[in-house]
């Protein structure tokens, strides 16, 4: 492996150094692939360390979790400052309790017993489903009208 000094951030650094680098670009919101460019390491060699050493990969781990705190914490930010959507997107991840729908299906026999043989239930859930759709058509047509 040629360990030429690169150019750049990197210039001076040793390759143990340039691999904390590495986990701190990571950390600060790069892709692999741009942080291992940034210090001149193969990306490959990265995630084959990682593989190799669990100490790294709790390290590569533990700023990736960093990296997503930043990012939802951007996102939060977005959505307070007036993207519904986003926000309705964080509510329903953060109190999907309160905020996301909720449904079930539950499809039983005739008799009330939850044993169904294959077919039996194939053709009870295409019921249901076909009652859905036929729910949703006319909820569309009056919406229309």
């Amino acid at each position: 492996m040629d360990h030429t000094e690169p150019p750049g951030v990197v210039s001076g650094l040793t390759h143990e150094e340039r691999v904390e680098e590495f986990l701190r670009l990571l950390t600060a919101g790069c892709t692999v692939r741009q942080a291992a460019a940034s210090v001149a390491i193969d990306w490959s060699s990265l995630y084959r360390k990682r593989k190799d050493d669990p100490a790294f990969a709790k390290r590569w781990e533990d700023a990736t979790r960093i990296k997503v705190d930043h990012l939802v914490k951007e996102a939060e930010r977005r959505a307070m400052s007036g993207s519904d959507k986003l926000l309705m997107f964080l509510l329903t991840n953060y109190a999907p309790d309160k905020f996301k729908k909720q449904s079930t299906l539950e499809v039983t026999n005739p008799d009330g017993s939850l044993t169904m043989s294959p077919e039996d239930r194939a053709q009870r859930t295409l019921a249901i489903l076909e009652k859905a759709r036929q729910a949703k058509i006319a909820k569309d047509v009056g919406d229309l009208l």
